[in-house]
């Protein structure tokens, strides 16, 4: 396999990921938890706070690996 047929090969996994990694959905989902941490009495149930903050920070880090990899794909010609 040389070297243009990995770039193809990847391109079409990073297609099907595409197709399954929903981003506009991720980035609906986390403004959702965003405006739900905001709340006056968010920090009242400091369980449930926690875990929003960790879903928030987890979505971060999914949205810039997609991101990352999307435009790396993107600049190889």
């Amino acid at each position: 396999m040389d070297i243009q047929d990995k770039i193809t090969d990847l391109k079409e996994r990073f297609f099907l990921i595409q197709k399954n990694f929903d981003l506009d959905l991720k980035n609906q989902q986390r403004r959702e938890l965003e405006i739900e941490s905001l709340k006056e009495n968010f920090w009242l149930d400091t369980s449930r706070a926690k875990k929003i903050m960790k879903q928030i920070a987890d979505m971060d880090k999914d949205i810039q690996k997609f991101n990352e990899l999307q435009k790396e794909l993107a600049d190889i010609k």
